[in-house]
């Protein structure tokens, strides 16, 4: 919960090229530890 207020609020700070950057990277980086907890679900 506290990561994702972070991630609300940090981009606000960022010039916008740099938040379009982040949050794709952001979401790449959830994707991924969402991927490996669903696996270690299955196994």
């Amino acid at each position: 919960m506290a990561l994702f207020a972070w991630a609300v609020w940090m981009p606000q700070s960022m010039p916008e090229n740099n938040v379009i950057r982040w949050s794709s990277q952001m979401i790449t980086i959830l994707q991924m530890q969402f991927n490996r907890f669903i696996n270690h679900q299955i196994d």
